[in-house]
Formats: structure tokens, sequence, C-alpha cells
């Protein structure tokens, strides 16, 4: 099995917010290191739905153990 080089990211959660809604373009912010990708116009509800997604994951994520995690 590869190890998910996502796993080590910073704590920072990172969500994109563009016009653009190329697959081409969502697939380059995530490689960029964006965690997630939101098209304008965006709605309030989809801002809050991803707020509270990335802030329910982050507070379940230890990250110290993902630093200190050896293969």
């Amino acid at each position: 099995d590869r190890l998910d080089h996502n796993l080590f990211r910073s704590p920072i959660i990172i969500v994109a917010l563009t016009a653009s809604t190329s697959a081409a373009d969502k697939q380059q912010a995530l490689a960029a290191g964006c965690n997630d990708y939101l098209t304008k116009p965006v709605q309030l509800k989809w801002l809050r739905n991803k707020l509270t997604e990335w802030g329910c994951m982050q507070a379940l994520v230890n990250y110290d153990q993902f630093r200190n995690f050896k293969d």
C-alpha cells in the first residue's frame, strides 16, 4: 500500500473558491495543496457545509501523530 502524502498536509484547511468549473482547474487546485474546491457564485449553504465538514474533520485529527508516523 502506498502511503497517502496528503496525511502530512498543514492543519490549516484551504478551500479554493474560483469562478472556474473546469475539472482540470479543480485537480490543479487540489494538487497545489487545497483541501477542497468551491465554484462561484458560492451559495452560503455550500460554504457553511464545507466549513462544518472540514471543521469536524480537523477536530478529529491528531496532526502531531501524523507528523511522527513512520512507515
